[in-house]
């Protein structure tokens, strides 16, 4: 990927769409699931609606995963304070509305949540300034 086209509002959505991906990928570590329930013949449950196939999980495109893999490429260039922030507010927003959890990161930094948002922009900012002198 190109690393002199990027705004300071795509560096964020890029870090946004790569927490959304680490979401989607499947777990490293499979825990076996016991249940001391005991186990139901389907057809009793197909009236019901019940479809054999299981639940659809969505998977990540390979150029979703292409993009995480070049955020964390850039992580790894920035500081690491930058780069803790910056990937909490971004996992903090996954598939939320409204945006990143402002309060409980500023809990997490013991300040106001104007102060993280603060925070956040700079990294942003120096990110980006990194990206262009690079």
């Amino acid at each position: 990927m190109r690393r002199d086209n990027w705004s300071i509002t795509d560096l964020d959505e890029l870090f946004r769409e790569a927490a959304q991906t680490l979401r989607l990928l499947p777990a490293a570590i499979r825990k076996p699931k016991f249940s001391s329930w005991p186990d139901y013949m389907q057809d009793h449950w197909d009236v019901f609606g019940w479809e054999k196939a299981g639940p659809v999980r969505l998977m990540p495109t390979t150029g979703q995963v292409t993009r995480l893999e070049f955020a964390m490429e850039l992580g790894l260039e920035i500081e690491r304070e930058d780069n803790r922030l910056l990937w909490l507010v971004a996992t903090s927003a996954v598939f939320r509305q409204r945006g990143p959890k402002w309060r409980k990161l500023a809990k997490y930094y013991h300040c106001d949540a104007r102060t993280v948002k603060r925070r956040y922009e700079q990294a942003l900012m120096r990110l980006y300034y990194h990206l262009k002198k690079g």
